[in-house]
């Protein structure tokens, strides 16, 4: 009987154990404080460095420039190579040269 009073009547939060009306309210430790403290420090260097970029206007100048003008004479280069052997031009003359054999038996 007094298991059953403890379990049932005592106050404890519905649901979720933290959240709500009805609520615990964790106490803030101090390793709280410091992850908080370590997590405001990053995000301000983390602004620090995007006010303050590493490249000046002149070294960045013409860094976002499209790779297809960069490398396209390089590009043109391989393609020429790869292809070489098939955009040769043949005459039916040329393809039918083989089978041509000498007469001499007539």
């Amino acid at each position: 009987m007094r298991l059953t009073a403890f379990l049932c009547f005592g106050k404890r939060p519905h649901g979720i154990k933290y959240r709500g009306k009805y609520r615990q309210i964790k106490p803030i430790t101090n390793f709280d404080l410091l992850t908080m403290r370590h997590d405001f420090d990053r995000t301000e260097k983390n602004m620090f460095y995007l006010r303050h970029p590493y490249l000046t206007v002149e070294q960045s100048f013409g860094h976002s420039k499209s790779p297809a003008e960069k490398y396209s004479k390089f590009i043109k280069k391989i393609l020429h190579n790869r292809n070489q052997d098939f955009e040769k031009h043949t005459t039916l003359a040329e393809v039918l040269a083989p089978l041509k054999v000498s007469e001499a038996w007539d």
